[in-house]
């Protein structure tokens, strides 16, 4: 039987290769095991394989040792340069693939990411405004109505371009007026792009992708991107249907 356990969440600072308890940290894009003899060593423990950096840490219950699964999240900045719309080239796919070393996930569904929305909810069926299927999502009859998505903290994103799904199975109600911003704390918000009567999306699961000036102001980016619909859509509504997002940039 599993152990009973109780989970903590612990950034780990990679550095420089090291032995814990004679297992070598190796095998760059597997999955690691490290078994470290209590919290305190475990906690000043650096290590490093690739880009290994964010560990779960799973304490047992009445025993000190610990075990350490790493995860392949960068540890320094990784540039992604967009190369064609929902390619396998992007920071979504990247998270949903957890570094490229497992079949894709929506980062949504694998907790890689939170999406939430003008509605003030969090909801499951979210997941599709950045999944890859051809699903979407709608909020309906209300003015400057957004999705945000949150990719958690100590992480950020500094966008050079994003990509865009119409989300629905013919091309009514497409975006025409709405924004990109960004957020370091989800309460002051900064405009990446205004998009006016943009005809980018034009038919049903349609995907257009937008390069992005850089901000100076936010080297290391934002936190949060949020897409905000800021007026009527191609049929002339208030409708607002996404059915997937990704972006490219610095992570």
């Amino acid at each position: 039987d599993a152990p009973a356990v109780v989970s903590l969440l612990l950034r780990i600072s990679v550095t420089s290769s090291i032995n814990l308890c004679n297992n070598e940290l190796t095998d760059y894009g597997a999955d690691l095991l490290m078994t470290v003899l209590d919290a305190n060593d475990c906690i000043e423990a650096i290590a490093t394989a690739g880009n290994h950096c964010q560990a779960a840490i799973l304490v047992r219950e009445n025993d000190t040792r610990l075990n350490v699964w790493a995860c392949l999240y960068p540890s320094h900045t990784v540039h992604f340069e967009y190369q064609t719309d929902f390619d396998d080239a992007g920071i979504m796919y990247f998270l949903g693939t957890h570094g490229r070393t497992r079949p894709y996930q929506n980062p949504c569904k694998s907790g890689q990411v939170l999406v939430s929305s003008s509605e003030g909810k969090v909801k499951q069926q979210y997941a599709a405004v950045v999944g890859r299927e051809r699903q979407g999502c709608a909020i309906y009859y209300k003015q400057h109505t957004w999705f945000c998505i949150d990719f958690g903290s100590g992480r950020s994103v500094a966008p050079s371009a994003y990509t865009l799904r119409h989300g629905r199975e013919d091309g009514t109600d497409a975006l025409r007026n709405w924004e990109l911003q960004g957020s370091t704390d989800g309460k002051a918000w900064t405009t990446i792009k205004t998009h006016e009567a943009d005809p980018g999306l034009t038919g049903a699961w349609s995907t257009c992708t937008w390069l992005l000036d850089a901000n100076p102001s936010v080297p290391k980016g934002y936190q949060m991107l949020r897409v905000r619909k800021t007026g009527l859509n191609s049929s002339g509504k208030e409708h607002m249907h996404l059915g997937g997002f990704e972006v490219y940039g610095d992570f």
